[in-house]
């Protein structure tokens, strides 16, 4: 049976309705580079389809290779909790987190904290976020991957022009997820032949009952 005091039920509540707003909350990098409202996406959003991307991604690499070990709890846990602070925060632009990165960490981490403060595992997520941004498992790169790539592919997902901003934001991605000690340099160039495929445009979501150019009727 599961005995919880009102207190701690407000309190719990309290946390789910700061998290609520995400789902309206624009990513403002997006925005700063000149995107209209309704072509950014919502924090809430970009974390749902990174985990799912993470989560996918882990499963195909541990099929293709059975030798890694992966943990896909770690890296769904790891992919909802990357942007979680913004909650309270909002979203900050990336050129501002290149500006003020340790600043930017210390806000972070305090919001994080502050998000979190009612939760008997806030230790254990504070923790995830550092792995996050710390960028050195082979989960937290997974997620980094999956970050970089969902939003390069919000970015061609509309009638906006490639800008230098966004190359040098996927060159600092393909650095950060070279050097593992598992996938060494492997995940890195899957990266880069991600991206360049996308940017490519030759690519498009899946037809439901299949490509166009199939259909007889």
């Amino acid at each position: 049976m599961i005995q919880i005091s009102d207190d701690r039920l407000h309190r719990l509540l309290q946390t789910f309705l700061t998290l609520q707003p995400t789902k309206e909350l624009p990513r403002q990098g997006f925005i700063y580079f000149g995107f209209k409202r309704g072509e950014a996406d919502s924090i809430a959003a970009h974390s749902f389809n990174v985990a799912v991307i993470a989560y996918l991604l882990a499963r195909e690499l541990k099929n293709w290779n059975p030798a890694l070990k992966l943990n896909l709890e770690r890296i769904m846990a790891l992919a909802l909790v990357h942007d979680m602070g913004e909650a309270i925060m909002g979203d900050i632009g990336y050129a501002v987190k290149l500006i003020a990165k340790q600043h930017f960490q210390d806000i972070e981490e305090a919001a994080f904290a502050r998000l979190t403060e009612d939760l008997s595992a806030q230790e254990e997520l504070l923790a995830l976020l550092q792995e996050y941004n710390a960028h050195q498992s082979s989960e937290a790169k997974i997620v980094l991957f999956a970050d970089g790539l969902d939003a390069l592919m919000q970015v061609l997902s509309v009638p906006f022009t490639w800008m230098p901003a966004h190359e040098e934001y996927n060159r600092r991605t393909y650095n950060k997820l070279k050097g593992d000690a598992q996938l060494g340099s492997d995940l890195a160039e899957l990266f880069r032949r991600a991206s360049t495929t996308l940017k490519q445009r030759k690519l498009g979501p899946k037809w439901p009952q299949g490509h166009l150019a199939d259909d007889s009727s």
